[in-house]
């Protein structure tokens, strides 16, 4: 069948390395929907923008590390992607500092032929070693307020260890999807039905690292869901951030079944770049 894809695009950085980024996917397949953290001057990524396949996002946000704007920024950009009008099939989430490693035309034969799949990281936060922390205690990560560490160890003091959100059992590990139409349209109608789910989740850590895959997992979209998100990530133990690649991890990648990698930052090294763009070719 004819596949297209929607590929959500959330960036706040490097306007030369997300051109680059954009220009890997074949505009018959691939549409770009580019989210500018509002820190971010349009201006800048005006070569980005004005490639025919790829869309600004209207609303843009500030984005907060582990507060719950990521979360706000997918909703958005999948209600967007919807009223475009536009038949996509695949809606797939990443950063501005992914990058493929494999074919993106290859990448459209497999969602192709395994659709209605559903490519999630999952794990059951239970299992995960810090996933229970990240609900039991309360967080006001979106506050920019003096004094708001402060406020959360008060309220943590005065309230007993929360339980997940009533009915849902947690899933969580990776913020990185690739989902079919289907689920974007049974997440937010359940978004929309079920408001104090999102509500709970603005006061946890880290909340785009379990949302969407505990609504796909509490969900009859379960029983299609394939545990790969599709993406290369390496994370060294007791590190919060992604290693950044660089042209020493080439034949890692090459070797990899994945068929995108993240994360990568042209400031630090542009040639594995360009090896991968000649290596995939």
């Amino acid at each position: 069948m004819s596949m297209k894809v929607a590929n959500i695009i959330v960036a706040h950085k490097g306007p030369t390395q997300l051109e680059r980024l954009v220009k890997t996917f074949p505009q018959g397949h691939y549409h770009c929907f580019v989210h500018l953290d509002g820190r971010c001057r349009e201006s800048d990524f005006s070569g980005v923008l004005e490639c025919p396949h790829v869309t600004s996002l209207p609303r843009r946000r500030r984005l907060v590390y582990t507060g719950f704007g990521f979360v706000a920024v997918v909703l958005d950009a999948m209600r967007f992607v919807l009223a475009s009008g536009q038949d996509f099939r695949y809606i797939s989430v990443m950063s501005g500092q992914d990058y493929p490693i494999k074919s993106m035309r290859l990448l459209v034969e497999r969602l192709s032929s395994t659709y209605p799949a559903e490519y999630f990281q999952v794990a059951d936060m239970a299992a995960w070693p810090e996933g229970v922390s990240r609900y039991r205690r309360f967080y006001l990560n979106d506050w920019s307020i003096r004094g708001r560490v402060k406020l959360e160890r008060l309220i943590n003091r005065m309230i007993a260890d929360r339980e997940f959100y009533p009915g849902l059992v947690p899933y969580g590990q990776s913020a990185w999807f690739t989902c079919t139409d289907r689920f974007v349209r049974f997440c937010l109608d359940f978004v929309n039905n079920n408001p104090g789910f999102p509500r709970f989740m603005k006061s946890v850590w880290c909340p785009d690292e379990f949302f969407f895959n505990t609504i796909v997992m509490n969900s009859d979209f379960r029983e299609r869901v394939v545990v790969d998100n599709l993406r290369h990530i390496r994370f060294f133990p007791g590190q919060v951030s992604p290693k950044t690649f660089t042209i020493e991890d080439v034949d890692e990648l090459m070797a990899s079944n994945r068929f995108l990698a993240r994360k990568f930052d042209a400031d630090v090294d542009t040639e594995v770049l360009d090896q991968l763009d000649t290596r995939i070719q």
